[in-house]
């Protein structure tokens, strides 16, 4: 992997009073990061990332679709991007063994993330049994999680740069 700095990304944040934090609210204080403009940031568990997309068109669509008026789209720089197929649901950070199997495993090998299918074995693994998922910690997981939206990236660190919207 390489740490090479890439342009033209975006990151949605939320603002309260002062401060840009993580979109999602009902993460755990412990995981939730503040964001400042000009300064790199990084996730608090050491093997999570900072998501963001590769496109403001898409990142335009999320916002809108989260119609939050405390949201904000800034352009960003990031270290490391990857492509991301899974998000863990915000609710699930709050159960220890959820989320640490879900940074520390590969999310690719789960599914065959190529086919139109793998959305509805994601849905459907939502309804498995409990003894089935006491077996198996991955499926534990994937039950806990929903595809990304379009052009989502993992990254090391995202540092803001300017903000797209609202102007």
């Amino acid at each position: 992997m390489n740490n090479l700095i890439q342009t033209k990304f975006y990151k949605i944040v939320r603002r309260n009073s002062t401060k840009l934090l993580s979109l999602a609210k009902v993460l755990p204080q412990n995981l939730e990061v503040e964001y400042k403009v000009n300064q790199w940031i990084t996730p608090k568990h050491k093997k999570s990332k900072l998501f963001v997309f590769n496109e403001l068109e898409s990142a335009t669509k999320y916002l809108k679709l989260c119609n939050l008026l405390d949201a904000e789209l800034y352009e960003c720089q990031v270290i490391n991007p990857q492509k991301e197929i899974l998000i863990l649901e915000a609710a699930a950070t709050k159960i220890p063994t959820v989320f640490q199997t879900f940074w520390e495993n590969p999310r690719e090998k789960h599914l065959d993330w190529s086919s139109p299918i793998s959305n509805i074995i994601l849905r459907a693994a939502r309804g498995i049994r409990t003894d089935w998922l006491q077996k198996d910690k991955n499926l534990n997981v994937l039950r806990n999680c929903y595809m990304s939206p379009n052009n989502t990236y993992g990254c090391d660190a995202v540092k803001l740069i300017k903000k797209v919207c609202p102007i």
